[in-house]
């Protein structure tokens, strides 16, 4: 394996683990706004 191959590899790589972090902090944020909308009664 090359230089520049590793180097996109891992830019890669690093891009999908940080669109799954991303996607599993907008969920939890999401899931309790609704909780808290729900605790609040609001329906």
């Amino acid at each position: 394996m090359n230089t520049s191959n590793t180097v996109a590899h891992l830019k890669y790589r690093t891009s999908i683990h940080n669109l799954y972090f991303s996607i599993i902090l907008f969920n939890t944020f999401t899931n309790n706004i609704t909780n808290f909308v729900s605790s609040k009664g609001y329906h």
